[in-house]
């Protein structure tokens, strides 16, 4: 609801994000005759610009004075008449208004406040802030500062696709070596890397031709899918060394080792797609388009992965150095069976994590700052955080107002008394600077019948006066000139507020909202805080929220799946435990290290469960496998563990390594990425080596 009141209100008054903040200093002094000069010709510059509407600059602004011969304007700053340079800098300083807007608090700065068209398209975007960027330059300025949305766009996007094109080739890299450990046939990893370069090009070939273009979220799926096809390899691979052996390629055998794991790995595509899918619950198209498309790669994958890496076995008549039977397994997997036998301390162990995981979560906060996954030396972050501190912020703040009397408009005595209440209660209870709405008009008309003098930039106290401000806004359009406040019935309060977070935001909004209902005339206007801002801050919270439930969702499927698999409801339960582990582990670790949960990291979750639950699904196959061939439980996992242990614990240890990379990254999704969904491997594998063949064995004790 709140989405569509905004769209209904930017239709009148535009996005309150089409804006550009630059800041200008000059550490001699801002009231130079040299630096004025080439702040108005950059001002004129700007002005000049395709997509640009209007410049506010401290050098173009000028003051009007009414006379009996009409309207009189007069600059604020006299740029030709440096005799008067003093007289204008003490007038701007003492004026409350002019010194928020255009000065910064240490007065060695001028901002200027470009409002631009929405621009929608990437590639134009980036062309207009580049052509700033050299406009900028161009003066040679002791240091500038430029914030705002397109700005934040034009460097978070291209930081985003230069990390996670720098890691993904390094992923690649360490993941080769892994095989050459691992596999060792040089004609099988050359054949394990075309399907993962397949899977890929025809993941974005669809996307293509679904008229998809590769965007920010997008730019993952390479990453997933190779993670992806290396496990449905690694595990296709093992079953295979097994059957073949010494005497290398048989048909039959081959067929047994597909008829084995294949179905295994289709169902790991299912419940590894599931975890995808819950994307959709968060009502945003990108996520939305991440969790298709990602999902629609799973299959991809898996299909490829078996029409072709059997045939490179056919086709190559390989054969390996010995055939390997549970007999002869690595003695490590025969210690870990001794181990789940004393399942006790297991079951302790256990239980006593899940209590600490619960603790952790119940710190678990939701918040979030727009550029809290820049580095901290990064120009853009650090010019956000110097408008921060020199002029109180480059977030935009809007609250939208409306009459109620259909007889009355925004331009109405009484109307313009309530709002400037609400001005006076929001600037008491949050931190707003260069608020703008029809009471600054109402002011600015007060003043200029009064020579302009700053002691009459306030409301009218006569009717004579009243009327005076009324006729000169009806005949001046001065929301024409600068900017638009009101359509007649509906009016917006504007400005600019610090990066506090999105918890913080939301409490003062609350706070504000229960204040204002108790001072305001409820019959006369109504009121509602807006913006993409405040749109941003309530999503976080929103749909995180919302990602969780659709996550239980698909963990509920997966369990239905294995239960229906092994035809035993209590297999839902087994196949759910472990994997809540990991989803626990990493939700608990961000309580106790106060990480937020924001967009950003609750993502990390789908990905972690729809992979992590690869192994649990091979581990239950296997053992489904050898209980239909009659074995008892006890030996049934013991020959489990030997045969699919060792392959569990190699694919851990490549989809660890290949997103532990990430890790090395500055920025902050980046670096969230790599550290949780690495961290959930790990866990997951302790959770199916150790936790699962115990609750396997206490259900299945005969």
């Amino acid at each position: 609801p709140e989405l569509d009141f905004y769209k209904k209100f930017s239709d009148k008054f535009g996005n309150d994000n089409d804006y550009l903040l630059i800041g200008i200093e000059n550490q001699s002094g801002v009231f130079k005759s040299d630096f004025l000069h080439k702040v108005d010709q950059l001002t004129h510059d700007l002005k000049t610009l395709p997509q640009s509407n209007q410049v506010l600059s401290i050098t173009n602004s000028k003051k009007l004075i009414s006379t009996p011969l009409g309207f009189v304007e007069i600059p604020l700053i006299h740029l030709d008449d440096t005799s008067k340079l003093k007289k204008d800098s003490i007038h701007l300083f003492e004026d409350q208004y002019y010194r928020q807007s255009f000065f910064a608090k240490d007065a060695k700065g001028i901002r200027l406040i470009l409002f631009h068209d929405r621009i929608n398209d990437v590639k134009k975007s980036d062309q207009f802030v580049f052509a700033i960027d050299s406009l900028v330059n161009k003066f040679s300025f002791d240091k500038t500062h430029i914030a705002g949305k397109s700005k934040a766009q034009y460097v978070y996007v291209n930081m985003v696709k230069l990390d996670f094109t720098r890691f993904l080739v390094i992923s690649a890299l360490i993941i080769l070596v892994l095989l050459i450990i691992f596999v060792r046939k040089p004609v099988l990893i050359f054949g394990t890397f075309v399907i993962s370069v397949l899977s890929i090009l025809c993941t974005l070939g669809f996307m293509c031709l679904m008229g998809k273009k590769v965007d920010l979220l997008s730019s993952l799926i390479p990453t997933i899918l190779i993670v992806v096809s290396m496990s449905n390899i690694i595990h296709l691979f093992s079953v295979v060394k097994s059957k073949l052996g010494v005497q290398g390629t048989g048909l039959h055998k081959l067929k047994e080792a597909i008829q084995e794991v294949g179905f295994a790995t289709f169902l790991t595509s299912i419940t590894t797609a599931l975890g995808f899918l819950t994307l959709m619950f968060i009502k945003v198209l990108p996520i939305i388009e991440l969790g298709l498309y990602a999902a629609a790669g799973i299959f991809i994958t898996f299909i490829l992965t078996y029409l072709i890496f059997p045939s490179i076995i056919v086709l190559s008549n390989t054969s390996f150095r010995h055939k390997y039977t549970p007999s002869t397994n690595n003695p490590w997997m025969s210690v870990l069976f001794l181990i789940i036998r004393n399942s006790k301390p297991i079951l302790a162990i256990s239980f006593l994590c899940a209590i600490l995981f619960i603790f952790g979560i119940t710190k678990l906060n939701i918040n979030a700052f727009l550029i809290d996954d820049l580095p901290d030396n990064t120009p853009l972050k650090e010019d956000f955080i110097y408008f921060d501190n020199q002029y109180g912020g480059a977030r935009p703040w809007v609250l939208s107002v409306w009459v109620k009397d259909s007889e009355k408009d925004i331009y109405s005595e009484d109307v313009i008394k309530e709002i400037e209440k609400i001005e006076i209660t929001a600037q008491k209870n949050l931190p707003l600077n260069g608020l703008m709405s029809p009471v600054s008009y109402v002011k600015f008309a007060n003043s200029t019948y009064h020579n302009g003098s700053q002691e009459y930039y306030k409301l009218p106290e006569k009717k004579s006066e009243w009327s005076k401000a009324f006729h000169f806004i009806k005949k001046q359009h001065p929301e024409e000139k600068f900017i638009k406040v009101s359509d007649g019935q509906e009016a917006r309060i504007s400005g600019f507020t610090p990066d506090i977070g999105s918890k913080l935001s939301n409490e003062n909004n609350a706070k504000l909202i229960e204040l204002l209902d108790q001072e305001i005339d409820q019959n006369l206007i109504g009121y509602a805080v807006t913006g993409t801002s405040h749109l941003i801050d309530k999503s976080h919270g929103l749909l995180s929220m919302k990602l969780i439930k659709g996550l239980i969702g698909a963990m509920l499927l997966v369990g239905i799946i294995a239960g229906f698999l092994f035809r035993s409801w209590r297999m839902t339960f087994i196949t759910l435990l472990p994997n809540i582990f990991p989803i626990l582990a990493i939700a608990a670790i961000m309580g106790y290290f106060n990480i937020p949960l924001k967009l950003s990291t609750s993502i990390i979750f789908a990905i972690s469960f729809g992979i992590v639950v690869d192994d649990t699904i091979h581990f239950l196959s296997k053992f489904r496998h050898e209980k239909k061939k009659g074995l008892s439980s006890i030996y049934a996992m013991k020959r489990t563990i030997l045969t699919a242990g060792k392959p569990i614990i190699i694919t851990t240890i490549i989809l660890t390594f290949g997103f532990i990379v990430f890790c090395f990254s500055n920025f902050g999704v980046t670096y969230h990425i790599g550290l949780f969904v690495s961290i959930s491997f790990l866990i997951a594998l302790l959770a199916d080596l150790l936790l699962l063949p115990v609750l396997i064995l206490l259900i299945y004790k005969k």
